[in-house]
């Protein structure tokens, strides 16, 4: 079996999904005479092609691939994955408790962070979008800060301030490598509602 050492540039819409590739990261993108063809992201380009726009980034995501050895033991090819690991479609979750309303009660609100992807955050590009949810719905009004292994001028909020009073809050950090690693944890806070969450830099 051979296969080629050359790079290929692939181009393709930035989505929750396309979000979640990096380097290294292996993808069957065709067969051939019965044969699959995987590939490695070698890397990844965080800028070109991709805008903000209304408070998302939008665009097409583009990276560069060598292809590399199909593994029959752990890749499958039916379905067109790499280090595919199967779901036991018999494991089933036990069903939810569900406890009749109080009479009188109000049911407690709860405050989440909305964001694309997995919680991590990019060195270079444009960084990562966050969002109050309180209930399903964008909050009114939230307050964020970032504690943790935040660098003055390399990872920070957008316009490099230390908090944020918005529904929405950015979170940048610089093309760094030895960044790479660090851990942050960004906290918001709505009426006496709070939520967290840990950030890894990649």
């Amino acid at each position: 079996m051979s296969y080629s050492t050359r790079e290929f540039r692939i181009q393709m819409p930035f989505d929750a999904y396309s979000a979640n590739l990096n380097i290294n990261k292996r993808l069957m993108l065709e067969i051939i005479n019965g044969e699959p063809k995987t590939y490695r992201i070698t890397s990844i380009d965080q800028m070109t092609s991709r805008i903000d726009y209304n408070g998302e980034q939008i665009g097409f995501l583009s990276f560069n691939v060598e292809q590399d050895l199909y593994n029959p033991e752990t890749d499958n090819a039916e379905k067109m994955i790499c280090n595919y690991v199967p779901i036991d479609d018999e494991i089933k979750n036990p069903p939810e408790t569900v406890y009749p309303p109080v009479e009188g009660s109000k049911p407690a609100s709860v405050l989440s962070i909305d964001f694309t992807g997995t919680p991590t955050i990019q060195t270079g590009g444009f960084g990562k979008l966050f969002t109050a949810i309180v209930d399903g719905e964008t909050c009114e009004s939230a307050t964020w800060t970032l504690t943790g292994d935040c660098v003055p001028g390399k990872i920070h909020f957008k316009n490099a301030t230390d908090s944020v009073s918005n529904p929405k809050c950015k979170i940048i950090c610089v093309d760094d490598p030895k960044l790479i690693g660090a851990i942050v944890t960004l906290t918001v806070q709505s009426n006496k509602l709070t939520a967290d969450i840990k950030l890894e830099v990649i």
